[in-house]
């Protein structure tokens, strides 16, 4: 089920991000901590800066009222800004409505529970029907299969249909990180190789990979991976592809995928 992230996503992003407070002079970076949780929802909002702010008075700080309320604002014109531009996918739901895949072998498994699913494709790609994009950033997680190699599985953005789109994408088989431009209809194609880097890609570990895609530049980034974070960037300066819908895609073998969010720029 692909959501409008509105309170949700908002809250997500300022628990990961955590909270800025301006205290005088000095900037305290606020990680979540029940102490500051107000009204009991698991993150620390809006709602909870007062109580922020009355522990740093109680401890002796000067506060700056100015800052602080500046601070707030701020916060709050951010997460006004997210909510009308951003979208998650969990599969929380068991079902993958929203999908065209070209394949049968996409499906929601529940290897941990029926609260949390996961996104199972053991060849082609599942495009996320939702609406066009241009500049964006998106994430999503990648696990792939102890069963065999892969070639390729990972994120599609831009995609106007199966012969023109991106391909971002990890491979056990090659050890890298690789994005792609898509020109051909060839389900086993990789296409014309934009940008890569070499790491080894591990079996079962749920990898994080990110896009940032603005005109014909490409920021990529693999995250919390066994071997430490990477990032490139890559720019198709000739005839690129300006807009497109985002998606999945494996290329022999089977991968997992889970919680896409995409994040629309201005």
């Amino acid at each position: 089920m692909i959501i409008n992230t509105k309170r949700g996503a908002s809250l997500l992003i300022i628990s990961t991000l955590s909270l800025t407070i301006l205290v005088g002079v000095t900037t305290s970076q606020i990680t979540y901590d029940p102490i500051y949780d107000v009204n009991g929802d698991g993150y620390i909002g809006i709602d909870d800066i007062v109580a922020v702010a009355e522990h740093f008075s109680s401890s002796g700080a000067p506060i700056n009222l100015t800052q602080l309320l500046d601070e707030v604002n701020n916060l709050k014109a951010r997460v006004t800004d997210l909510e009308n531009q951003s979208f998650f996918e969990g599969f929380d739901d068991l079902i993958d409505d929203g999908w065209r895949k070209n394949d049968d072998n996409w499906v929601v498994q529940y290897p941990f529970g029926p609260w949390d699913g996961e996104y199972r494709g053991s060849a082609g790609l599942s495009i996320f029907e939702g609406g066009s994009l241009t500049g964006c950033i998106i994430e999503a997680s990648v696990r792939l299969s102890s069963s065999s190699f892969t070639d390729g599985s990972g994120i599609i953005f831009r995609f106007i249909n199966e012969a023109h789109y991106y391909f971002f994408y990890i491979s056990d088989n090659t050890n890298g990180i690789y994005l792609s431009k898509i020109s051909t209809s060839d389900p086993t194609d990789l296409g014309d190789m934009i940008n890569s880097t070499v790491y080894a890609i591990e079996q079962t570990y749920t990898y994080r990979l990110r896009v940032i895609a603005q005109d014909a530049t490409f920021t990529c980034s693999l995250l919390d991976g066994p071997h430490g974070d990477v990032t490139f960037t890559g720019t198709d300066a000739i005839l690129y592809y300006a807009e497109g819908n985002v998606g999945f895609r494996v290329v022999s073998a089977t991968a997992i995928f889970d919680d896409l969010t995409v994040v629309e720029l201005p």
